[in-house]
């Protein structure tokens, strides 16, 4: 009996525990007050950079957070919830407020000016890249506007087949797989204007052709072969 109760709950997460990044957080809540992280020691704080607009990854992740709180019980009590928008130009306190209250009244959220922002932001090793990200989005969001299932009517239900021809991408398991971003990228962007039948192929063994181990003609061939075999999936 001791033995099958042995086994604690695994985690499941990377620890981080140690590292000299993500020390500190200064900034305010929607009602002006300036936090900081020891204003939560003693609980488990869930730190997560968004904005309003983001159309799908916030929303969600702040649905299952709110899940977990939920599922959690009394023991939601240890833990906070942190939204820091990195888009303070355009979330204002109030619009803040009624995001983050409409997925758990517990949850706070925090913003800065741009400054301060992008302190908090590097300091939590957010890539600045987001910025760019919020902005295209946005401007999408202008110009087509968002419905319940993405960005409305366009390109919606159009079958996609990318080539990169830049090399393969690394097996799975090995430690390079990380640096396989251009096929989610592409995903993700194409996602955007309702493309979600993508097939990615790579056009890997060029250098083949360069070093004369195969002729340009048999190589084409055979990746027309790959391509035609990956679209039909």
């Amino acid at each position: 009996m001791l033995a099958a109760c042995s086994g604690g709950p695994k985690f499941k997460s990377t620890d981080i525990t140690g590292v000299d990044y993500g020390k500190a957080l200064e900034l305010a809540d929607t009602s002006g007050r300036v936090r900081h992280l020891a204003d939560f020691r003693g609980k488990a704080v869930v730190l997560f950079f968004g904005f309003t607009h983001c159309p799908d990854v916030c929303p969600t992740t702040l649905a299952d957070l709110a899940g977990v709180m939920k599922t959690l019980g009394p023991d939601a009590d240890r833990v906070q919830v942190l939204f820091v928008t990195v888009d303070p130009e355009r979330d204002t306190p109030q619009d803040l407020d009624r995001y983050v209250h409409a997925f758990d009244p517990r949850f706070i959220a925090l913003r800065g000016d741009p400054a301060a922002t992008q302190r908090v932001a590097k300091e939590f090793n957010v890539p600045a890249v987001l910025k760019a990200w919020i902005d295209h989005i946005v401007r999408l969001n202008k110009t087509f506007g968002f419905g319940t299932q993405g960005l409305k009517g366009f390109c919606k239900g159009k079958k996609v087949t990318i080539i990169i021809a830049s090399g393969s991408e690394y097996n799975s398991g090995s430690p390079m797989e990380a640096y396989n971003t251009q096929a989610p990228y592409l995903r993700v962007v194409l996602g955007f204007i309702g493309i979600t039948d993508i097939t990615i192929v790579h056009a890997g063994g060029t250098n083949r052709v360069a070093q004369g181990q195969i002729t340009a003609p048999v190589f084409l061939e055979q990746f027309v072969h790959e391509v035609d075999l990956a679209a039909a999936k």
